[in-house]
C-alpha cells in the first residue's frame, strides 16, 4: 500500500510535469503565430514590391 507521503510527492511532480507541458504549448503556440504573421508581412512586401514596383520601403522607412 501507498504512503500518503509518497502519494503527495507523486501529485506534486504530475502538477509539475503538467505545467511544464502547458507552458511548452503555450510557447509553441506563440512561435508559430510569430511565424505566420512573419510570413504574412513577407507576403504583403512581395504584393507591394509586384504591384508599386519603384517604390521600394524596407523597415527603415522610404528609399
Amino acid at each position: 500500500m501507498m504512503r500518503y507521503a509518497d502519494h503527495q510527492v507523486l501529485v506534486a511532480r504530475y502538477e509539475e510535469l503538467r505545467l511544464g507541458v502547458q507552458q511548452t504549448s503555450d510557447r509553441t503556440h506563440r512561435m508559430q503565430a510569430e511565424a505566420v504573421e512573419m510570413r504574412s508581412r513577407a507576403l504583403e512586401m512581395r504584393y507591394e514590391a509586384v504591384t508599386h514596383p519603384g517604390q521600394r520601403r524596407d523597415s527603415r522607412g522610404s528609399r
